[in-house]
């Protein structure tokens, strides 16, 4: 958005407006690299054939942090899609009009998921991880959507955490990106999400875990 300033020329207001773009976009430009940073180390991790995921102990912590927005989010299992927007779309929806964002910027959120797709994937193996950071919500918004034998097309995506914050919480985004990353980098864990047949049962899984 071109920064404005006022009718009479305040000179002031217009460099105070003006810091406060540069700064905007420095942050934006730290979110990014920082974003493609924690997308690397979660592809490497992944395509590791010999690491070891985190320790239990570490494990319980992550995914209480998983739980605790999932529980105010989506949950589908069996979940099968025509392809990676329509994955996207359905898992965030329903959590978004649930807290009273409009139906037209709902629009407008998955369609900033999707752009960001386009700057580097998110998905690796049987692991993708949609997000972004939007303005006008309260707080993380998520959905996670399972299905063994894959979730759209030919991809081999069969767990997907689509997620979304607030854009002025960056830090909370990417601290909940590294740890949905690390958490499903766990074998058993994802081993363990993809047989849950029910809803109910990846609830009481991910508690178990948290626990």
């Amino acid at each position: 958005m071109p920064v404005r300033c006022g009718d009479q020329g305040d000179t002031e207001g217009h460099q105070e407006r003006g810091d406060d773009a540069v700064a905007r976009h420095q942050g934006a430009e730290q979110y990014v690299g920082f974003a493609k940073s924690v997308n690397a180390r979660f592809l490497a991790e992944r395509s590791s054939q010999s690491g070891e995921g985190p320790s239990s102990h570490t494990l319980r912590g992550m995914t209480s942090t998983l739980l605790m927005t999932l529980e105010r989010g989506t949950l589908r299992m069996g979940y099968r899609t025509v392809d990676f927007a329509s994955a996207v779309r359905g898992l965030l929806v329903k959590p978004l009009l649930d807290r009273g964002v409009s139906p037209s910027h709902v629009d407008a959120i998955v369609e900033s998921v999707l752009k960001r797709e386009e700057v580097g994937s998110t998905s690796s193996g049987p692991i993708a991880l949609p997000h972004a950071r939007i303005s006008g919500i309260p707080e993380i918004i998520a959905g996670l959507g399972v299905n063994a034998t894959g979730i759209y097309g030919d991809n081999p995506a069969r767990v997907m955490l689509a997620f979304v914050s607030p854009m002025e919480a960056t830090a909370e985004h990417l601290r909940f990106l590294s740890t949905s990353a690390k958490t499903f980098r766990d074998r058993t864990f994802l081993e363990r999400v993809q047989t849950a047949t029910t809803t109910d049962e990846l609830r009481e899984l991910l508690r178990a875990t948290a626990g």
